[in-house]
């Protein structure tokens, strides 16, 4: 894809795709920036800005970039935007004297290049500083950004902590239960080895 990285503040993730939230998943990964704030945050491919979200919560302020190619880079939490994105900001919070803003800029107002600095990490929204980046496809579908961006240095496995079988169109799993925990053995980092269920149609 030729991307570059969106922020130089670490090439550690602290999160990463689809991790489960108790009630959703998550849409992006997370770049740790060593609890500090006000790293550049870099345009990763030729593109304009589409969307300016601001609030106190959630994502807090966050820019998306509508890349050439369709997709759609976002970078959340941040804790500044360059001047000239700052100033379209606080004339529509004057303006409608609203700290949360919705902002869809003209197509063609804000355009980057590759590399241009569009924004700062922060920790706007929630949590610790860090920068939130997703990848979205044309359709708006989330994408895993680490199968199109430079390596990164994500090198702990994925650990399953529970699995969990669904009988489907009326099936029971082991005599009695339309659902059932499925145990799991701990083969090595990536093999786990579940033991067997019984499944049967009413």
């Amino acid at each position: 894809q030729n991307y570059i990285l969106p922020t130089q503040a670490s090439r550690n993730l602290t999160s990463v795709f689809a991790e489960f939230r108790g009630n959703r998943f998550h849409t992006g990964i997370d770049f740790s920036t060593q609890n500090r704030e006000g790293f550049p945050c870099y345009a990763i491919a030729d593109g304009e800005i589409s969307r300016i979200y601001v609030n106190a919560y959630g994502y807090g302020k966050a820019i998306y970039l509508r890349l050439n190619n369709g997709r759609t880079a976002v970078y959340a939490h941040l804790s500044e935007f360059p001047a000239e994105i700052d100033t379209y900001v606080r004339a529509a919070q004057f303006k409608s004297t609203t700290y949360s803003q919705n902002l869809f800029p003209k197509q063609g107002q804000f355009k980057f290049k590759q590399g241009d600095t569009i924004a700062f990490t922060g920790s706007t929204g929630i949590g610790d500083p860090h920068l939130h980046f997703e990848l979205r496809d044309s359709a708006d579908t989330c994408l895993n950004p680490i199968l199109y961006l430079p390596p990164l240095n994500d090198e702990t496995f994925p650990q399953i902590t529970s699995l969990y079988a669904f009988g489907v169109s009326g099936a029971i799993i082991n005599d009695s239960l339309p659902f059932t925990q499925v145990s799991l053995k701990k083969i090595n980092d990536t093999v786990y080895q579940a033991l067997p269920i019984k499944v049967h149609q009413k």
